[in-house]
Order: C-alpha cells, then sequence, then structure tokens
C-alpha cells in the first residue's frame, strides 16, 4: 500500500475543484482540512520504514517518502493553482503555521520553505487580491467555539 495515495487523492480533487470550468474554493478548502489532518498525524512520526532483513540476508528495501516529499505533495500543486483564491491561500497558510507548532526543529525548514513560496505566490497578485488573500476571510472558516477563561463568580 502507498500511504501518499490518501495524499495524491485529495490534492487531486482539489486540483479540480480550483479548475476554472469548476472554480469550487470550499472543496479545495475541505482537501487542505483533510490533508492538515495526516501531515499533521505524521508531524513527529519516524517515516523510514528501512530495509527487510531475515538470516542476515538483505531482502527487501522499501523506499519511503520523506517528510518533505509529504509537504510538497500536500502543498505544491494546490498552492500553485489556489493563488489566485483568498480561502485556499488563507488556508494553506494556517495549515503551515499550526504544522510549525508541532513538528521537531529538523522538520521545521520545509515548512518555512512552503511558507516563502506562498508568500511568494501571493506578492504576484494584484494588490486587491493580496488583501483579501491576507484578510480575515470568511466568518465561517473561523473556529465555530472560543473557549473562555471564567474566574469563580461571586
Amino acid at each position: 500500500m502507498d500511504p501518499a495515495c490518501a495524499f495524491r487523492q485529495l490534492v487531486d480533487i482539489a486540483e479540480r475543484a480550483l479548475s476554472p470550468g469548476v472554480n469550487d474554493p470550499t472543496t479545495a478548502v475541505q482537501c487542505l482540512d483533510r490533508l492538515h489532518t495526516l501531515l499533521r498525524r505524521i508531524a513527529t512520526r519516524d517515516l523510514a520504514i528501512g530495509d527487510g532483513v531475515g538470516d542476515g540476508v538483505l531482502r527487501l528495501r522499501v523506499r519511503s517518502a520523506s517528510w518533505a516529499d509529504y509537504v510538497a505533495l500536500g502543498c505544491d500543486e494546490i498552492r500553485h493553482w489556489g493563488a489566485g483564491s483568498p480561502r485556499v491561500c488563507r488556508r494553506l497558510d494556517a495549515m503551515l503555521h499550526e504544522l510549525l507548532t508541532v513538528v521537531d526543529d529538523d522538520r521545521r525548514d520545509v515548512l518555512d520553505r512552503q511558507l516563502e513560496l506562498l508568500e511568494a505566490r501571493r506578492a504576484a497578485l494584484p494588490d486587491a487580491e493580496r488583501e483579501a488573500a491576507l484578510g480575515p476571510g470568511d466568518p465561517a472558516e473561523r473556529p465555530a467555539v472560543t473557549r473562555l477563561e471564567h474566574g469563580p463568580t461571586t
């Protein structure tokens, strides 16, 4: 089984959703949410599968995708095709920043590079579109529940 297959399928759905003929950023954002979940699940895991050795003889060598491979797979094409969608840019930015809070230092550079590439795509947008991509966005995309800290009532 190819673990990257789920990533590829979600990216394909997002790309189709972002095509000019479909123009469905909601579906693309939902795909990003699922990709975020997958990336978060592997963010701190050892992804090396390694070699299969039996009786002291190398029997199987399995090439495994790296953290950089999974992040690129989940971000590159969506960033390219979604650059004109403020919602997609905001969600991709939020996903990358959130992942930065959970990864070890050795995986941060991959996320930082993705943020640089996203910013370069946004910088190429006309001013009004760039402002929209950086703005607060749709209220429906913000967390529905905010935890409030209350002190004792008297």
